[in-house]
């Protein structure tokens, strides 16, 4: 990051540092202020969008997102609260969203603002962490301040990827995992390091009580944390019921992403797509709803005009569009970041 950009973090971090002490001394007179502030400031219509809606939501005082920002301020270590926010939202959607947008200009091709990498299957020629690092250091320098890991239930490769993502001090990064894995010792570098974000696997029809241990572990340790679960044809009903919700109240989460993998039909679509718009206009629960491909692909629509999801499987093997779209003969280890994008995601639209 350049110098301004810099300064302009250490201005976001002081207003941070107020808005966080009002919010502890008046939680709802604080919390507008901190939201009307981030309006005064928004540069991005991404951010303009964000807290516009943030207005409208907080009219309401019965909205629960008093709550939940009550709870994160009161649960989650505040170091934590200002370096990921800010890496989030300032370094990742405003100064990374301008350089992503001047690179496309440039070269005529996509960048997306994240990109996933996509560890769930144990293989033996997994990526070094130091491969990973150079595709972290590659996607920084033109303007990729966002990273998002799905692990296995490998432990010691969870604490070595955390150690590591800790030392991409600008950057945010949001680790999918299993509960199983979370250890004190995990958690603790999770709250060293101040820019990652905890998902649990809370798969339905799965072990609940793994689940709520690891949300014990995360909160004790005042780590910022949410869930995840799969969708499908299967258990869609399961998903969107009032059971599933209450879980991820009782664990105190903050949000919850749902992943799509296969429909049997047009209609489970659609049904998950009207959950989706009914769930979040509803105001209703004390968490973030999080629909993973269609929330990812808004950003990028935001900041490029189009999509352009991409993800780096553990043997180096690219996706792109979803998890499962694999591309054939193409690979991080025989090919460069710039030239798996320019094969990939060629520009139509520009802003």
């Amino acid at each position: 990051m350049d110098k301004s950009g810099k300064m302009t973090c250490a201005m976001i971090e002081a207003a941070v540092d107020k808005g966080l002490r009002d919010i502890e001394e008046n939680p709802r007179r604080g919390i507008r202020n901190l939201v009307d502030l981030g309006t005064q400031l928004s540069t991005s219509r991404f951010h303009k969008d964000f807290f516009r809606t943030s207005q409208q939501m907080l009219r309401n005082e019965n909205s629960p997102y008093y709550e939940l920002t009550n709870h994160i301020v009161r649960n989650v270590n505040h170091q934590i609260i200002k370096h990921f926010g800010i890496s989030l939202g300032y370094t990742s959607l405003t100064y990374g969203a301008q350089r992503i947008r001047e690179y496309e200009k440039e070269y005529g091709y996509n960048i997306p603002w994240t990109i996933v990498f996509d560890f769930r299957e144990d293989t033996k020629n997994m990526l070094s962490d130091a491969e990973i690092s150079e595709v972290l250091l590659y996607g920084e320098s033109i303007g990729i301040y966002c990273g998002m890991f799905f692990v296995n239930k490998n432990q010691a490769h969870l604490e070595n990827l955390v150690k590591m993502l800790a030392s991409h001090k600008d950057s945010a990064f949001l680790v999918f995992t299993e509960p199983q894995i979370i250890t004190d010792v995990i958690a603790d570098v999770i709250v060293e390091s101040s820019n990652i974000l905890v998902a649990l696997s809370s798969q339905t029809g799965g072990e609940k009580q793994s689940f709520m241990e690891a949300a014990q572990i995360l909160f004790d340790k005042k780590c910022l944390y949410g869930a995840y679960c799969g969708y499908n044809g299967h258990n869609l009903q399961e998903v969107i019921s009032e059971t599933y919700s209450r879980q991820i109240k009782e664990a105190r989460c903050t949000f919850t992403f749902l992943i799509r993998e296969e429909f049997n039909n047009a209609q489970n679509e659609k049904r998950f797509s009207h959950f989706m718009q009914a769930t979040k206009s509803a105001n209703k629960d004390p968490f973030f709803w999080i629909d993973f491909y269609e929330d990812l692909a808004h950003v990028d629509r935001t900041i490029s005009v189009e999509d352009c999801f991409l993800a780096i499987q553990g043997d180096g093997q690219i996706a792109v569009k979803t998890l499962a779209a694999l591309q054939e003969g193409i690979n991080i280890r025989t090919h460069s970041l710039q030239t798996i994008m320019e094969k990939t995601m060629p520009k139509n639209q520009f802003i």
